[in-house]
């Protein structure tokens, strides 16, 4: 346990990323009232996927495994995130659409 890091935050504003892995979400897809919370953590991971993996959607039963839904539930957030345009899924092959980030619209804070 004392290499677990419980607060991550440094004092001059770097993240210890030691034992941690993290993603990025569009604040415009958590500000998307249209976006369940399960569509809003399955693109998370699949932000995270992408990273390993340009392209390739992992398959459905690790997708239910990973994030501890069912397949069934897996395709449904899938379909409500193409639904509303912020996956493409072809295939094995999905394209995520992150749109570019208004700072202004963001109070010029990332």
């Amino acid at each position: 346990m004392a290499d677990r890091v419980v607060h991550p935050w440094h004092e001059d504003g770097e993240i210890e990323l030691r034992g941690e892995a993290f993603t990025t979400i569009p604040i415009a897809l958590l500000q998307d009232r249209t976006i369940s919370d399960g569509a809003c953590t399955l693109f998370a991971y699949l932000v995270w996927r992408q990273g390993l993996s340009r392209t390739e959607l992992p398959s459905l039963p690790r997708l239910s495994a990973t994030l501890h839904r069912s397949v069934r539930t897996i395709q449904r957030l899938i379909a409500e995130l193409e639904s509303r345009g912020w996956v493409t899924v072809e295939g094995n092959e999905a394209q995520l659409h992150i749109p570019p980030i208004d700072r202004a619209q963001q109070g010029g804070a990332l």
